[in-house]
């Protein structure tokens, strides 16, 4: 059986913006996130820490690294999608200037792109390509992946047999851990997501209703 670790950054400078091929460090508070969070994931015993090419994926790994005394490997295809125009923006000012095609894209089951971005269905493909690689490499291990929101809904769909249609529906919060194992000849298992309920993890105090 391979374990794979599936986990979705701390939280990046900037925060409340959609940002995809933009390239943050962590907050002061994402930092402290990844510190709880590697202090968690070690209990699993990972073999293996990659990630994804950006700063914020990277030093959310890092920390899990420093705990685990393992080295991590950056891999290209695991990014979050490119927004394009959006990048940078906040859902009601995408909504307000884009609407409708907004709305479409949401809806759209990867058919439809931002302008100047990426259609879910291109983060699909790399990011299942990366996956497998991974797998692949270690097989019958533990190992523990670093990515964005995206790119896990991507893994998770696709261990659970859902169409993209189904991307939107599956929650990850900053520092989320997510849990899923490999058995061979088309066994796989979802047996954690989201998780933030470890000791030491922090989080913004919400405001409003």
């Amino acid at each position: 059986m391979t374990r794979l670790l599936l986990i979705r950054h701390a939280e990046a400078e900037g925060g409340g913006v959609y940002t995809g091929s933009s390239d943050p460090s962590l907050s002061a508070l994402g930092k402290r996130q990844a510190r709880a969070l590697a202090k968690h994931v070690q209990r699993f015993g990972p073999a293996a820490v990659y990630s994804s090419r950006k700063r914020r994926a990277k030093m959310t790994a890092d920390e899990i690294s420093r705990a685990g005394h393992i080295r991590v490997r950056a891999v290209k295809g695991l990014e979050e999608i490119d927004f394009g125009e959006w990048e940078g923006k906040t859902f009601r000012e995408i909504d307000r200037k884009y609407g409708a095609r907004f709305r479409k894209w949401v809806a759209g089951a990867g058919s439809y792109r931002a302008p100047g971005g990426e259609r879910l269905r291109e983060m699909q493909g790399r990011v299942l390509s990366a996956l497998r690689r991974i797998l692949k490499a270690n097989r019958g291990s533990t190992v523990a992946v670093v990515c964005h929101g995206g790119p896990a809904r991507i893994i998770i769909c696709e261990a659970l047999g859902l169409p993209l249609r189904n991307f939107w529906k599956i929650k990850q919060d900053n520092a989320a851990l997510n849990v899923v194992e490999y058995y061979g000849k088309g066994l796989v298992q979802v047996c954690l997501v989201n998780e933030t309920s470890y000791p030491g993890i922090s989080r913004k105090r919400k405001t409003g209703a």
